[in-house]
């Protein structure tokens, strides 16, 4: 585990690493400027940021409210270190964002009984954040294609539509149906189905920009929408993705399987203020492409 001196008093910087010097699981160093320790401490697992006080320090609650800002609370506790005689009152650090106080003329002992805390207290933040981050995704994610949720999919549009107005400018939104997967299912059972759901999804996100987005509709359903496209740069991405999907095989008992797609693609219409319009405008045109043979994109 890292541990980040940040002094400019050379002193104070002995100390410290003489006091944690019996620690051996510790990887010290120092640093004069808070975005240096932050680097060192976030280019792998994290570790913890200790900042001595010196006597006439002015500037040390602007380099704790410097590092806390420049770092993620979650990886980077921050440990402050005040003489007896600090200008700086314990409330005073926390206030500006250290996670907890030690004295400097305290034994070495409870230095690093409190670095031990901010190791638990790290361990307790990391494992929160990864619960909310899964509990995002699970909110908001497909969880066969990866790709954004129906409801997920249609709040996203809604907010997307409203701001390409707002810049005067337009979208292209398309709905995409994986042609005779029924029949993939029956031949050759709904494990295969799923495999061919998450590779379309999975193909969807990487064809598409960082703007972009994608959502599963439902059964074969998928929904892109791209915005600042016209119609034009709009079907020349999607009819690529769709021949791109062509190129899948998926190994199966009967031999290398493979898929094709239909897509109905439209843009933003002078009336339309949310996605009703352009959601149906996208569907007939998704039928016309279905009613023509599949395996190929319809504008409406």
């Amino acid at each position: 585990m890292k541990v980040a001196i940040l002094s400019t008093d050379p002193a104070a910087n002995r100390r410290l690493r003489a006091d944690l010097a019996t620690q051996k699981h510790l990887q010290i160093d120092a640093f004069d400027a808070p975005d240096d320790a932050v680097s060192w401490l976030t280019a792998e697992a994290g570790g913890i940021a200790v900042l001595p006080c010196g006597a006439k320090d002015d500037a040390y609650l602007e380099r704790i409210g410097a590092l806390r800002q420049a770092s993620d609370p979650a990886r980077v506790p921050i440990l402050a270190v005040l003489p007896p005689d600090s200008p700086v009152s314990s409330a005073d650090a926390l206030s500006a964002g250290a996670d907890e106080i030690c004295r400097a003329d305290a034994h070495p002992a409870e230095l690093r009984n409190r670095i031990g805390l901010l190791l638990t207290l790290q361990e307790v933040r990391r494992a929160l954040s990864k619960e909310r981050d899964n509990r995002i995704d699970h909110a908001i994610l497909d969880p066969l294609s990866g790709c954004m949720n129906r409801r997920a999919f249609m709040d996203r549009l809604n907010g997307e539509i409203a701001r390409v107005r707002r810049r005067g400018s337009t979208l292209c939104l398309a709905i995409m149906d994986v042609d005779r997967l029924r029949d993939v299912n029956a031949i050759h059972g709904h494990a295969q189905g799923d495999a061919v759901l998450g590779a379309v999804g999975g193909r969807c996100r990487s064809a598409l920009r960082e703007m972009d987005f994608a959502g599963r509709l439902g059964g074969t359903e998928f929904a892109l929408c791209l915005p600042e496209v016209d119609m034009r740069g709009g079907g020349q991405v999607l009819d690529r993705l769709r021949r791109g999907l062509s190129t899948l095989a998926f190994p199966s008992p009967r031999g290398p399987l493979t898929i094709t797609v239909s897509i109905g693609l439209t843009t933003l219409s002078d009336d339309d203020d949310d996605a009703v319009g352009p959601i149906n405008r996208a569907d007939r045109a998704l039928l016309a492409a279905k009613d023509k043979g599949g395996d190929r994109l319809e504008r409406g």
